[in-house]
């Protein structure tokens, strides 16, 4: 399963949103206030989703990021072809271009391969 497929199941697991946070507690020994994550309805057929809930919550902290440099990237090399592609009134020119958009393309997608791989 890759990195993708796994954040995608965590999430499809969790209780549907949205969620808040509430009010906090205080830990007992540490005196640290703890927030407190409001999920709706954290029973779905009455099953509890604690446990999926908290497994998303937990991944998060490292899949967000993640997935933002990852869209970022994505966005940049789509950015990066649109001058390129306006720019282009002969035919060479538009299969040089394509062909360099190409490689920019394999070289980023080979990087998601390698970060998406279990």
């Amino acid at each position: 399963m890759t990195k993708l497929e796994r954040i995608a199941e965590l999430a499809e697991k969790a209780t549907p949103g949205p969620w808040s946070v509430r009010g906090c507690e205080k830990h007992p020994d540490s005196g640290y206030e703890l927030p407190c994550v409001y999920v709706r309805d954290a029973k779905l057929n009455g099953v509890s989703k604690d446990s999926d809930n908290r497994a998303f919550i937990a991944a998060s902290r490292e899949a967000v990021p993640w997935l933002v440099e990852t869209l970022q990237e994505a966005i940049r090399l789509i950015e990066s072809a649109v001058p390129i592609v306006q720019r282009l009134d002969q035919q060479d020119d538009w299969a040089r271009a394509c062909n360099r958009y190409a490689d920019k393309m394999d070289t980023f997608l080979e990087n998601v391969r390698r970060e998406v791989k279990p």
